[in-house]
């Protein structure tokens, strides 16, 4: 069902003619970014190639081709990042537990504000202050003064 009707959207899209380029790759790029971002990542090479084998124009095909790389390599990297940000911030939880043998409610409170923080420079400034503390008030009073 669902790939009888990505077919057939591709195939209506691409009936736009030449002049409607513009409108052709703003509809392609939004069904290419609903498939990566609401589709399984096990369905996204299956969805992507019928997108593209209905695309009848070689130039188009190509466009098509580069327009799901990009895409791809986009999330791979968005995912590199929040794997890097959520080492970090579990990193730092982590460092304070070994340091201060945290009480379950204490790691938990300091966890939520912790993660909370998404900013890469930040949270490595905040684990390099939970390695260099001198206690666990301290680093509280760096952590109110990031406000989170």
């Amino acid at each position: 069902m669902l790939m009888d009707e990505l077919k057939n959207a591709v195939e209506n899209i691409d009936d736009l003619t030449r002049e409607d380029r513009t409108q052709w790759l703003m509809a392609v790029h939004y069904i290419l970014l609903l498939i990566y971002h609401r589709r399984e990542p096990d369905e996204h090479n299956q969805l992507t190639d019928l997108v593209y084998q209905s695309v009848k124009n070689r130039n188009r095909r190509e466009e098509v081709s580069q327009m799901g790389q990009t895409i791809a390599q986009a999330l791979m990297e968005e995912g590199e990042q929040r794997g890097q940000i959520r080492s970090t911030q579990s990193n730092t939880l982590d460092v304070l537990n070994a340091r201060f043998t945290l009480s379950y409610d204490t790691l938990t409170g300091l966890g939520e504000r912790v993660k909370r923080i998404e900013e890469p420079s930040i949270l490595h400034q905040l684990l390099i202050e939970a390695v260099k503390t001198g206690s666990l008030e301290d680093f509280v009073k760096h952590l109110d003064e990031l406000k989170v």
